[in-house]
This record gives structure tokens, sequence and C-alpha cells, in this order.
């Protein structure tokens, strides 16, 4: 293409260049250059004469006017013998609950890694621009931004891709809340991610073998091809044919995020007070990135909340165990008193309480003697056999007592 409009323009100055190169002409040149440069660099498609179409995919023109002199430089980019497999980065919102979704926030749209799995490399839009498209599947791209496999514990997106296993601490986690199913299609497929927050029908026609419908909800891929269309609610999705096969790859890390993070078991979303309504059209990181809340800011609203809540639990826990020591405190004092009270009592009324209440008892003494009856009285205060035993009969006179006293007998009735 360059070389045609250099030739077109010598044409209308009426002059011919007088160096014109040929395909075959440019291959030979190359051959002769690759002596002159440095071993660990190569040229960026195979010195064969298949691939002449593929110089001018990647070669760049420039002028330069020298001593009266218009030159002409073509410049064709030197590449190292490292390939690598790019991807475009496209967040994938999980839901979480009801219209809650979390997703993780890529930090750049495009992530590559080399094939030997040593090296990756982050891409933006503007670096993606400036790289020359080769074919359709393989681009050259200048990117000086290379990072060894020992340096993984800085990038989220080569966390994921290396050990998707868990939720690496560099991810920026986002929590959104929308209503309105989104669809994005892929680039180089018919196919088209969705998220639905509710259940939704859709309808595919496919031409004269009829149509159907089909029940989406969360997130999923749907791939359709010609001659099916894809009706929904808001959208029409139409498959298109693709002349050119190009080698796609889908890579979707085998990580839960909703049980991985153990933040979000301990937030009470309800609480958080999101907004309900959010005009999210696309998947794209910009509308997401605005329309989203970071987890740090919901980590530090959710612990106001668990700060008033466990306040609250405290205040109730020390007004309960400050009834509960009164009640113990004052049971203490009335026991006391009652005790006080008792032995009060008992110094004013001492044992009668007791003596009242046991039966008469009668004593009836049965003796016989010769000579001289004794004469005398039981004491009434012996209560019992052991006491009736060392009791001592008094008499006003003597007693005498008899060698001959024959009985004694003494019989209790109650």
């Amino acid at each position: 293409m360059y070389l045609s409009i250099i030739i077109h323009f010598y044409a209308n100055s009426c002059h011919v260049h007088h160096v014109k190169h040929t395909y075959t002409h440019q291959l030979d040149e190359l051959q002769n250059a690759t002596q002159q440069i440095p071993e660990s660099l190569r040229f960026p498609f195979p010195l064969i004469k298949e691939s002449t179409s593929l110089i001018l995919n990647v070669i760049q023109l420039s002028v330069c006017f020298i001593d009266n002199k218009l030159m002409f430089m073509i410049h064709i980019p030197l590449v190292v013998p490292m390939e690598f497999e790019y991807f475009a980065v496209t967040p994938l919102p999980v839901k979480l609950q009801n219209n809650t979704f979390v997703f993780i926030k890529p930090n750049q749209p495009y992530f590559s890694v080399a094939i030997s799995r040593n090296q990756f490399s982050h891409l933006d839009e503007i670096e993606l621009n400036k790289c020359y498209k080769l074919t359709h599947q393989d681009i050259v791209c200048k990117n000086n931004n290379l990072f060894s496999i020992a340096n993984i514990a800085e990038s989220c997106e080569a966390q994921l891709y290396f050990s998707p296993q868990t939720l690496p601490q560099a991810c920026d986690v986002r929590i959104i809340n929308f209503h309105v199913t989104i669809w994005k299609k892929f680039k180089y497929a018919n196919k088209w991610l969705f998220v639905a927050p509710s259940t939704e029908a859709i309808t595919i026609g496919c031409g004269k073998a009829g149509a159907f419908d089909l029940i989406i909800n969360g997130t999923g891929v749907l791939e359709v091809y010609p001659p099916c269309v894809v009706y929904t609610k808001h959208f029409v999705l139409n498959p298109r044919k693709f002349f050119n096969a190009t080698l796609q790859r889908n890579f979707i890390p085998l990580l839960n995020i909703t049980t991985s993070s153990l933040d979000l078991k301990t937030f009470h979303l309800d609480e958080l007070s999101l907004p309900k309504e959010i005009q999210l059209k696309s998947l794209d990181t910009s509308d997401l990135d605005v329309a989203s809340f970071k987890l740090n800011q919901l980590r530090d609203r959710a612990e106001s909340i668990k700060f008033r809540n466990q306040h609250a639990s405290h205040t109730n826990f020390l007004t309960y165990c400050i009834a509960i020591l009164t009640i113990i405190v004052i049971v203490i004092i009335l026991w006391r008193f009652r005790n006080i009270i008792c032995c009060w009592r008992r110094r004013v009324q001492p044992e009668e309480h007791g003596l009242n209440q046991i039966p008469p008892v009668q004593i009836h003494n049965e003796i016989r003697m010769d000579e001289e009856p004794l004469q005398g009285t039981p004491r009434s205060n012996v209560t019992s056999p052991s006491q009736i035993d060392n009791a001592t009969i008094n008499s006003s006179s003597p007693i005498r007592r008899s060698d001959r006293l024959r009985s004694r007998s003494i019989v209790f009735r109650k």
C-alpha cells in the first residue's frame, strides 16, 4: 500500500522513482539484514515467499529531506522470540442475593501471559491500538511492562489465571445492584454474555425451523448461530457469519467469589442502603465502576453498623447483669434480715415454743415395801427414760430404805 502511494506520487510528478522495490527484492534485503541484527531479535514473520503479503501489515513509512534529497525509510519492527496469549478481561457479575451482584473490577482491559507461563503483562486500549495486526490471530505489540511470575502477588488477573482457587487480596471486589438484564457480545463469536437479575423469558426464532422460548437467570453465556435470532425484552440479538476462522479461547477462573470472600458473609446487605435503581446498559468497566461500590467502602459501612449493633448488645448485656446483681443483693439482704428477726425472737422466748408442742407424759410409780413406804414425787421435768434413770426423788423427810425392798417399777404412759 505504501509502495503504491509512492509510485503514484512520482507518476503524477512525471517522474519515475529510480528504485522500485519488489517483494522478491524486499525478501532478499531482509535476508541480508538478518546477519546484522542481534541473535535475540528476529522479524515478526518468516522470510519466505508466502509471507510477502505480511510485510505491508507491519511496515511503517517515513519521509525525510536531506541535502535536497527526499528520502523514504521503511521501518520493520523486530521482536523477541517470545509469544504471548492475550485476553480481553470482562467483569463477570455473580448473583449474591435478590438483585445484588458481586464482581471483580479489572486493573486493565487486556491481560497477556507468555506461552511459557513465566511472564505476564497488562495492556490498555492505547497500547493495544499501537499494536500491528499481523494476521487475524496474531498481533505485534511493543510492551515494556513485562512482569515475572515471581511478582504474581501484585496482579489480581495473574493470580486468578495461575491459581484461581482463592480470592487474591489484590483484587478490587465490587458490589452492584441493578434490575435490567445486561448483554455483552463476544467479538469473534456468536456468543453473548448475559447477567439476569431475575428470571426472564427470551424467544429464539430459527426461520422455518420454528421458534421456542428459553428461561434465563443469573450469569451465563448464550451461543446462537444463523439463521436464528434472539428476541429479548429490550434487545434483538442477530448472529452473523464469520468467513475468517479465528482461534478464540475463553478462560473463566474456577472461583466462587460469593463463598471465597469472607467479608461478604459478614455483610448485612439489607442494612447497607445500596441504591435500588441503576441504569446499567453494558458490562463495560467504566460503567460498572460508576455504578458499583468498592468492597472497602462497604466494609467501612458494615463496620460502623456492626459497631452500633455491638454497642447496643453490650448495653443490653450490662443492663441485664446489673438487674441480676441487684436482685441477688436484695435477696441476700432479705435473708439476713430474716435471720436477725428469728434470732431476736429466740432470745425473747427461749425454748418454750418447742416444749409446748411435746405431748404430756404420765408417770406411774408402783412401789411395794414391807416396812415403810417411800414417800416422794417424781420430778415433772423428766421427759425421757434416760433422764428418769438419772432422776432423784426429793422428799421433805428422810427416807429409809430397807434391805427387804422387793421391787420398784415405773410405768410410762402416754
